[in-house]
């Protein structure tokens, strides 16, 4: 089996709510190649880094305007996914 493309990654990227395959499809990239133990460390720093700050900027807007906060939970439904997978292709093109 071969590993999928980091170009195929880049195309998905941009497309909304498809962009969370890119965790799946690092995580089937780490079991062809054998080295998931390896990398899981610094992925899970990644996806944490990546989505905390997010997540929490939102709890704090949702608590002084609900509504925003809405629209807010709305955006980051793609902003976050799209934002941990360009992370994550960064660090499969680095190794």
């Amino acid at each position: 089996m071969k590993p999928v493309s980091i170009n195929t990654q880049k195309r998905l990227l941009y497309i909304p709510y498809l962009n969370i395959s890119i965790l799946f499809i690092w995580l089937y990239n780490c079991v062809v190649t054998k080295d998931a133990a390896s990398r899981v460390p610094k992925t899970l720093w990644i996806i944490f880094s990546s989505a905390l700050p997010l997540s929490i900027l939102q709890i704090i807007v949702v608590s002084y305007c609900p509504f925003t906060g809405n629209i807010l939970a709305i955006i980051n439904a793609y902003i976050i996914p799209l934002v941990i997978g360009h992370r994550l292709i960064q660090f499969q093109v680095v190794l």
